[in-house]
């Protein structure tokens, strides 16, 4: 794909088009700066890789006043943080590469201090939120209508792919039929079959054909001797190990648990155990990612994230909830983050938390840049362990404490001051920044209502809006916009295989307002809404964008991902978004499947215990539990990446609690305020 900068809206008078041959991708250069600088839509988004850049290499670049952030991605291109659009592309039967027309539906996405309505803001610089893991949060506009997958013309036959090693379509029975068309296949003793074996093409977004007129997507894995299948009731969790048996030196191993139940519990004592890995012991900070594989002393603690931890104190409380940790030991974790973020963590004037932070000193890892987002989720989390322990914990020493540091986090707020004016931070308006400067005056990356409908597109910035309307709904400015926010139920803007959904974005734009916010969970609009979302991601990996779906091979995430396929990316958001090979590497994230289980739980509960049996996507964790992370069906050799990205992957143990916990539970843990009348 290419990636389009305005330059002439950042007042940097002219450049011109290079290409970069180390990621197979064009870029905007300005002429002004050295060789090599250009703008570039980042993996997570253009203000993660400008604070990941300061904390690990302390680059930057100043230009009119602003700081820019510039990470050598490598010796050919080092990339400044400027505005882009990403355009869509298709690549001709020459090579030839051309822009796609309104009408050919280009996916548009809102550019840096853009607002969904296309309506520009004067300072571009950064994204359109400081996303610890889940990259630019704002909503595509407008919507993809019709899908662009299938080619024209006829289907082709497929003539590769037609055998499938370790089964029986062989060279003698082999797979026949033509584009679309599933081969079933049977695989020999001792292999399991896994996804599904479908004739295709796909190319990436560059126009390199990965997949052409060939059979792909199921194979035959090895199982390691021993147990390889448990009889009824029991049921199987498998992952991929090392064996000295096979000689490709690995096998799929198998371990029965008696009932469905204890294999679910297995996956929940796994999520824990990662952040337990993720979590500093000396300050209750959390990282941003860990590696199960390696024990707590030598995960990485530099860098961590008010994220995460506004949303590892839920997870302590759920843990207790639901029996997997002590409720005195959960009480103290709390109260340990809690006093960590309060005497460790600086704000801004208005009482704005930053994004990234060093998890031992807590200072932050992006000097002067603060985040509404990060503040909400933070906020929240606090809020969820005062409610849990307040009756779960009442009598325990901790409590008051707790309840004290989180009613100071939330008063900590000026939450009236949660509107940009061009720039500049008001108490009047209508359109909410992600970001805001160390001063009280200044924001950017701000969004606003969309003026067709009068209200905002829907994101995870919920939290947001809804603590600024329990804190300060009495002001004229704050009820507009969350009566704009709450008009969403009405018309949520998007739709996709016949279902009105709120985003097109990943599930964590629903799941984690639907575990950590009251106004989400106890709405019966907003609840149906996040099973319409399910149904729509569901449909959406049966479609040919994918070839998958079943045995739970689906879920839209953010996460980990393979460079080699995503334009160099080692970090996406995936999109419901039918241009063609938009699809990138073709994750699945299990852990989005556990976030629907309040959509369907017997449907989803199928599917998870497929995606345990199947192995594919399990990681085993130290303390003898498993998580499940995301996958590629383009390249099912990949696994981890750089690790599991705390934030993320949160939404597996909240999903599967609702196995154990009362209906209610979320409803109440999340009902802090009286309703304000």
């Amino acid at each position: 794909f290419y990636l389009w900068a305005d330059a002439y809206k950042l007042g940097f008078g002219f450049g011109r088009w290079e290409w970069c041959d180390s990621f197979d991708l064009f870029f905007f250069r300005d002429q002004s700066l050295p060789f090599g600088h250009g703008s570039f839509l980042c993996p997570r988004s253009a203000t993660w890789l400008r604070d990941y850049a300061l904390a690990q290499f302390g680059t930057t670049l100043n230009r009119g006043g602003e700081v820019l952030g510039a990470f050598a991605m490598n010796r050919v291109c080092t990339m400044v943080l400027l505005q882009c659009h990403l355009v869509s592309l298709v690549a001709s039967g020459s090579g030839d590469r051309r822009e796609l027309s309104a009408g050919d539906q280009a996916l548009s996405f809102p550019s840096q201090g853009k607002s969904p309505s296309g309506t520009m803001g004067p300072n571009p610089i950064g994204s359109m939120g400081q996303q610890t893991q889940r990259g630019n949060p704002s909503p595509l506009h407008p919507p993809p209508k019709g899908s662009q997958m299938a080619p024209p013309g006829p289907p082709a036959p497929c003539e590769g792919g037609r055998v499938v090693e370790h089964s029986d379509r062989t060279p003698t029975n082999p797979c026949t039929g033509v584009s679309g068309e599933e081969c079933p296949f049977s695989c020999n003793p001792g292999y399991l079959p896994i996804g599904q074996h479908v004739c295709q093409t796909y190319a990436l977004p560059n126009g390199n054909v990965v997949i052409n007129a060939s059979f792909f997507g199921g194979r035959c894995v090895p199982l390691c001797p021993g147990v390889t299948a448990c009889p009824a009731p029991q049921v199987a969790i498998r992952h991929n190990t090392t064996s000295t048996t096979f000689h490709g030196g690995w096998c799929y191993n198998t371990t029965c648990y008696p009932t469905a139940n204890d294999a679910l519990w297995t996956l929940a004592i796994g999520n824990v155990a990662t952040w337990e890995l993720g979590r500093n012991p000396q300050t209750g900070i959390y990282i941003d990612h860990v590696d199960p594989s390696l024990p707590a002393s030598e995960q990485e603690l530099g860098m961590a994230s008010m994220d995460a931890s506004g949303l590892g104190m839920a997870i302590e409380c759920v843990a207790a909830a639901i029996g997997l940790t002590p409720v005195e030991t959960a009480a103290k974790r709390v109260l340990q983050t809690l006093s960590s973020a309060a005497s460790l963590v600086d704000r801004n004037a208005n009482g704005w938390l930053p994004t990234f932070v060093d998890s031992s000193t807590g200072k932050s890892l992006s000097p002067g840049t603060f985040s509404t987002d990060s503040t909400g989720i933070f906020t929240v989390g606090a809020l969820f362990a005062r409610t849990y322990f307040s009756t779960a914990g009442a009598s325990l020493p901790e409590t008051p404490l707790i309840a004290k540091l989180a009613t100071a986090a939330l008063d900590a707020v000026n939450w009236r001051s949660l509107f940009c004016d061009n720039g500049q931070v008001s108490d009047v308006g209508s359109c909410i920044p992600w970001l805001l400067a160390q001063n009280a005056s200044s924001c950017s990356d701000w969004f606003c209502p969309d003026p067709t409908t009068g209200s905002f597109f829907f994101s995870e910035m919920q939290w947001v809006a809804w603590l600024a309307y329990t804190q300060a709904g009495d002001s004229p400015s704050v009820a507009a916009m969350w009566a704009s926010w709450q008009a969403r139920r009405s018309n949520p803007g998007y739709s996709y295989d016949g279902e009105q959904v709120l985003t097109l974005w990943p599930s964590y734009v629903v799941q984690l307002p639907y575990y950590t916010v009251h106004a989400f969970n106890a709405d019966p609009q907003f609840t149906d809404l996040l099973a319409a979302q399910w149904r729509a991601e569901w449909a959406y990996f049966n479609s040919s964008a994918y070839h998958a779906g079943a045995r739970g091979r689906y879920g839209l995430g953010a996460g980990t991902t393979e460079p080699w396929c995503a334009a160099g990316a080692a970090y996406k958001a995936d999109l419901i978004d039918t241009t063609v090979g938009a699809q990138t590497c073709r994750m699945y994230s299990p852990y989005a499947v556990a976030g629907y289980l309040p959509a369907d739980p017997p449907l989803i509960t199928s599917h998870l215990l497929d995606l345990l049996s199947d192995g594919e996507a399990v990681l085993p964790t130290p303390n003898g539990g498993v998580v499940m992370w995301r996958k590629s069906l383009l390249d099912p050799g990949w696994s981890l990446g750089y690790g599991i990205t705390l934030v993320d992957v949160a939404a597996e143990l909240y999903g599967l609690a609702t196995l154990w916990l009362p209906p209610d539970f979320y409803q109440n843990v999340t009902n802090h305020f009286p309703p304000r009348r």
